[in-house]
């Protein structure tokens, strides 16, 4: 028996974007926060993941390598469930489908995450030009960090004076009236005074 065609093109994109992600920044899951053992507990994950995501580019995403389509919450791309091991009559075709697929019990944690990470990575480096030396593209509540993200002079590129993982952060009423901040919008000044570098 030959492998089909389409599955050694596939392979062929997988090995390009391994290759790619080796040697440049990759918005990635945090695994020590998203994982096999924890996605289960979240409330809605569409509304954590998707809802976030699917605004960002108007929902549309490229792969890297291009495979000459455009895809975004609405279509998924193939590959995305081929990695994770489904057949092909099994793909994961939209983020609605991939939501219910979960709670169905359809597809596993560990897949799950994969998806969700292979949906992060491609969202942000299809974000804007330069997008992948960009940390603060890579926002996803706190669920997404950089990685193989180095300075010109090849050491670990952060906004942080201890050089730690960057991680996103939402400051409740920052810039709008917020419940937390007593329905008060925050000036600058009153951000730094209420927010510390713990939070």
């Amino acid at each position: 028996h030959s492998r089909p065609q389409h599955r050694d093109s596939v392979d062929a994109i997988n090995n390009t974007i391994i290759a790619a992600a080796m040697s440049s920044p990759i918005c990635t899951i945090d695994r020590t926060i998203l994982n096999e053992h924890t996605i289960g507990d979240m409330d809605d994950l569409g509304l954590a993941v998707f809802a976030k995501l699917c605004g960002a580019n108007r929902g549309a995403f490229v792969l890297d390598p291009p495979d000459g389509n455009t895809y975004g919450c609405l279509s998924f791309p193939e590959v995305f469930s081929t990695n994770i091991g489904l057949g092909f009559n099994d793909t994961i075709p939209d983020s609605a489908t991939f939501t219910q697929s979960f709670a169905a019990g359809s597809i596993s944690a560990s897949q799950a995450v994969e998806v969700v990470d292979q949906y992060v990575n491609a969202v942000y480096k299809t974000s804007a030009e330069g997008a992948s030396s960009n940390p603060y593209g890579c926002d996803l509540g706190g669920l997404a960090t950089l990685q193989n993200c180095t300075s010109s002079t090849g050491t670990p590129r952060s906004l942080r004076k201890d050089k730690d993982l960057v991680k996103s952060v939402t400051l409740s009423g920052a810039f709008i009236p917020s419940f937390a901040t007593g329905g008060e919008a925050l000036t600058m000044d009153e951000v730094k005074e209420f927010y510390t570098d713990k939070d």
